[in-house]
């Protein structure tokens, strides 16, 4: 019977030693981002890792021999755009396992320059955030496209008709270029890949994953389905959160680190100014910084967002510059605890731009 008894011990502490996934699934992502949308999709069927570190660039990101590993056993690897992704380009195979977001939700990805410049005068002589919306037609934006995700007739006021029903709902996204007045044959390496930063893009980000993970598992289909549903109806709540935290606040223009905040800008009608790095990857000009902190004057800017993977020593002598506030915005959530949640990833957002416009 001690035998027995000292039989079961050991295999328990065998069994408790590291998690057990039943199936042995192993899905690899790119970001904490896209982390917190997998891990909350699959529960605990599968293991999630994350490839590019945090506090290290998408962009520019070095991989050790182990993370090469990782994505090499992966059953699924999942990542924005390997141009965002760079180091992770020369992992890719064809073999079925990859999953490139901005190929599946192509439509609904901003052109690179167009997602860089906004009108300044049209959105911002006017800083009421209410009065703003009034002026440009945007309250049935607002209401439909993030509420109720009724789509017609604020797509009708903007020339964007079947945008966001095909792409939120049907993903079928034909006209969807043409209505926005690109060119349909774009190339995708022309177009911003940031494609995670704004709650409703991860709320379709998340039923395209769904699709994915269910057809590679479809064994688990219900847990998806259902974790799915959850994962959507917090993210819609979140997005409400944010809207009624900004219709509190004057907003005005700010600056961006790098661009990165296209998605932002365009869920909630926000405007950059420009960015202290023209490209993420390029080298900084003096003529540059001279032109953006006449722009960034001129349009009085709120504040400079910096962000944790670059070098903040330039961004914060020019908002001193300025005479604004240097706040931290982490789109790759590097500063989150391990733990954290989306809840807390976008917590984090909402403070950022409440700091800013509050400054």
């Amino acid at each position: 019977m001690k035998k027995y008894l000292l039989g079961i011990s050991a295999m328990l502490s065998l069994s408790l030693s590291k998690p057990v996934f039943a199936d042995d699934i192993h899905i690899a992502v790119s970001i904490a981002p896209l982390r917190l949308i997998v891990e909350r999709l699959v529960g605990d069927f599968a293991s999630v890792s994350q490839i590019i570190p945090q506090g290290q660039s998408a962009h520019h990101s070095s991989l050790r021999p182990s993370q090469r590993r990782a994505v090499a056993s992966a059953d699924m690897v999942i990542l924005n755009h390997p141009q965002l992704e760079a180091s992770l380009a020369p992992l890719i195979e064809d073999d079925g396992r990859f999953i490139i977001l901005a190929e599946h939700l192509s439509p609904m990805l901003l052109p690179l320059e167009a997602s860089r410049v906004h009108d300044h005068d049209e959105h911002h002589d006017e800083h009421e955030h209410e009065d703003h919306h009034d002026e440009h037609g945007h309250d049935e934006h607002h209401d439909e496209h993030h509420d109720e995700h009724e789509h017609k007739d604020h797509h009708d006021e903007h020339g964007h008709d079947e945008h966001h029903d095909e792409h939120h709902d049907e993903h079928e996204h034909k006209d969807h270029h043409d209505e926005h007045g690109h060119d349909e044959h774009a190339s995708l390496s022309e177009m911003d890949f940031h494609i995670w930063l704004a709650p409703l893009n991860m709320l379709a980000i998340t039923k395209e994953l769904e699709a994915e993970l269910t057809e590679s598992f479809p064994e688990k289909q219900a847990v998806l389905a259902k974790n799915s549903a959850d994962l959507q109806n917090e993210l819609t709540q979140i997005d409400k959160a944010m809207k009624e935290m900004l219709a509190e606040l004057t907003i005005a223009p700010f600056i961006t680190m790098h661009h990165v905040t296209a998605y932002l800008e365009d869920a909630y009608n926000l405007t950059s100014i420009g960015a202290v790095l023209p490209h993420a990857e390029g080298q900084l000009s003096a003529g540059h910084l001279r032109d953006l902190q006449d722009e960034a004057a001129e349009a009085k800017a709120a504040c400079l967002f910096y962000e944790p993977e670059f070098s903040q020593d330039i961004a914060i002598q020019l908002a001193n510059d300025l005479k604004i506030e240097a706040i931290l915005l982490d789109p790759l959530g590097a500063t989150l605890a391990s733990e954290a949640t989306i809840t807390d990833y976008w917590q984090q957002m909402k403070s950022s731009l409440q700091d800013c416009f509050s400054s």
